[in-house]
């Protein structure tokens, strides 16, 4: 057996993990398959590209940027989502929704107010 590397490892892993789950699922609630429309597929190949794209210069601004200033994008991410999901889907955000994003928000919000501080104290 050939040593594998850490892409091929990763690639797996995520074939693994992502698409198992679904399949399990699906077969285990006795749904049918039905035949996707084009309008659905191309919103679904769209959505998929551009959150790619979005999230590889996410991360990219991560390695590269400065915390502080970059994370308040990775939050923003949750207000496109709401407002496709509202313009493109018609879907609704209920109250338990809002106050989950609510929660996410506000721990990453004091997470980086307290790393702030940290900062300013070490450099005293």
């Amino acid at each position: 057996m050939r040593p594998t590397s850490w892409r091929e490892r990763y690639v797996a892993l995520s074939t693994f993990v992502g698409r198992n789950p679904g399949l399990v699922w699906h077969f285990a609630a006795g749904e049918g398959m039905v035949p996707v429309s084009h309008t659905h597929l191309a919103l679904t190949l769209g959505g998929v590209v551009f959150g790619a794209i979005g999230y590889y210069f996410i991360v990219r601004g991560m390695r590269i940027g400065e915390v502080s200033v970059v994370a308040p994008f990775r939050y923003s991410r949750i207000l496109f989502a709401i407002l496709i999901g509202t313009m493109v889907f018609g879907e609704r955000v209920d109250m338990l929704a809002l106050l989950g994003i609510g929660l996410i928000v506000f721990a990453g919000l004091y997470s980086l107010k307290r790393e702030a501080q940290k900062t300013v104290q070490q450099k005293l």
